[in-house]
């Protein structure tokens, strides 16, 4: 059987979707098709600007009787809180909405991410003191908040996506030999044979610096310089202390994160760069300083 590439992009998630499969053009035209519903009933169910959706349920009545796929990211947002020690933590959207993120401002940044960062003080992440992720409750197919809390799936949701949508190309492409799922910068990656070559962008210059190769895997950045705005005056971007609710200033512009898949790419970049420590990229990675001048560092596997 012949292969052929098979490909799409679209708008979803608030980023830009791509999903490609090399496989025999009948398994990988239905497999592109199953991975695009999949993807419809994930935003629907999930988003949290979604008026309709199972999140937007779940934060006004405090439970929801969930589908699978609610179910999978809510879990999948319980294992990066408790990687993170609270760090990466889904119940900070009482910090969000106060730092006036209740929309999805994927329109790009309306402060300079530099001039953003030099006014704010440093700031490292802490968790919440309560760590009230860890009542969150799921009981069969029900998920339970704590009282007066909300929850936001975050980039989680979208490393937990790439990740499904990459086992379902594989899935329905059997005799597929490679596949990739990019959800606005949570990349995976698989490959039978040649290795898939990505070309970085650094985050402060937005421009194509170096590539690395990936045969099966995933990859993530984590940077604060597609979203900044003011509060009251004050800078601010979607990256905040669940401790306290304030934007981080960790040094940090952006981290890169290398992983055995996109899920776990994009929880050890945002923990290194809401921590300012680099020795949480188990995979290795690179590191980008706020200040701009200085060149990408990288961090080696287990650095």
């Amino acid at each position: 059987m012949s292969a052929e590439w098979q490909s799409v992009g679209l708008k979803a998630l608030g980023s830009t979707i791509a999903m490609h499969v090399l496989a025999p053009a009948d398994e990988g035209i239905a497999a592109v098709a199953a991975a695009q519903a999949w993807l419809a009933r994930f935003e629907d169910e999930v988003s949290r600007f979604r008026e309709g959706s199972q999140t937007t349920a779940l934060n006004r009545d405090g439970t929801v009787e969930a589908s699978e796929r609610m179910l999978g990211c809510v879990r999948a947002s319980l294992w990066a809180a408790e990687l993170t020690g609270g760090l990466v933590d889904p119940l900070i959207v009482e910090h969000l909405r106060a730092g006036d993120y209740d929309r999805s401002r994927a329109d790009g940044p309306e402060l300079d991410w530099d001039a953003g960062l030099r006014e704010l003080s440093p700031h490292a992440a802490t968790p919440d003191p309560g760590q009230r992720w860890r009542r969150i409750v799921i009981d069969g197919e029900q998920i339970t908040l704590p009282h007066g809390t909300a929850y936001d799936p975050g980039a989680v949701g979208k490393g937990f996506a790439a990740d499904t949508l990459l086992a379902l190309l594989r899935r329905r492409a059997p005799h597929a030999t490679r596949a990739c799922v990019d959800c606005g910068g949570d990349v995976a990656l698989w490959s039978a044979d040649v290795p898939w070559t990505i070309n970085l962008q650094d985050p402060r210059s937005r421009e194509e610096w170096h590539a690395v190769e990936v045969l099966d895997g995933g990859l993530a950045t984590s940077a604060v310089t597609r979203r900044m705005w003011r509060v009251d005056g004050r800078p601010w971007h979607h990256l905040l202390s669940p401790g306290d609710g304030l934007p981080v200033n960790t040094g940090l512009a952006g981290v890169v994160a290398l992983a055995a898949g996109a899920l776990q790419a994009e929880v050890l970049a945002k923990w290194a760069l809401l921590a300012g420590d680099p020795h949480v990229l188990r995979g290795g990675g690179w590191l980008y300083p706020a200040d701009a001048s200085q060149v990408p560092r990288a961090v080696v596997s287990g650095g």
